[in-house]
């Protein structure tokens, strides 16, 4: 009895113990206690059966090879899909035989495919003729716009003979004028010629 009463003791000092020491350290506790796992190889280490290419021979494929120019490239109208665009990005190349190339490249058919999602993929400058249809706004565009080229005509022409008949009656008095000039002259003489001399 004794004995389970220890046993209980220290189950109980146990479980809080485990509660006491959180999620994460319980997991690891009893992930170490299931047993051994299996080591996996770290990302830097080599795995059997796996050759790869020292980075050693790289470097000196790089320094063997020489570097190209644009005399070495062939010419940008036989380039087609199935030719090699990576030598053009050769740090030899001038960067307008590159640009020449990359055009020739994004304008290939395979290559040169709108995106259904982009906003000025389309051409907007091509559309469908409205025909015969005039809408309503339109015409009472139209409408205002006939309105007001006809009112500013309308007061043209008011101006228009307003300065007519400013110049006719200016005409008038000056011909009434010259007449009352005359008719006093007429008068004068003829009093003159009727006095005795």
């Amino acid at each position: 009895m004794v004995s389970e009463l220890r046993d209980t003791e220290t189950q109980g000092r146990s479980d809080r113990d485990a509660d006491d020491e959180g999620f994460l350290a319980r997991w690891s506790r009893r992930k170490q206690a299931d047993g051994p796992t299996e080591e996996r190889p770290s990302a830097g280490g080599r795995r059997a059966g796996c050759s790869e290419p020292s980075l050693v021979n790289d470097s000196q494929q790089a320094v063997t090879q020489p570097e190209l120019t644009d005399e070495d490239m062939p010419p940008v109208e036989s380039l087609d899909e199935k030719s090699d665009y990576a030598a053009f990005m050769s740090p030899g190349i001038s960067e307008q035989l590159r640009a020449e190339a990359l055009r020739r490249l994004f304008h290939l058919p395979g290559l040169h495919v709108p995106d259904g999602l982009d906003d000025y993929a389309e051409d907007f400058t091509q559309f469908a003729e409205l025909g015969d249809m005039v809408p309503h706004e339109m015409r009472r565009m139209l409408l205002r716009e006939r309105q007001a080229a006809e009112a500013k005509l309308a007061a043209e022409s008011e101006q228009q003979d307003k300065a007519e008949a400013e110049a006719d009656s200016e005409q008038h008095e000056k011909t009434d004028r010259l007449l009352g000039q005359t008719d006093d002259a007429g008068c004068k003489d003829r009093e003159q010629g009727s006095e005795p001399g």
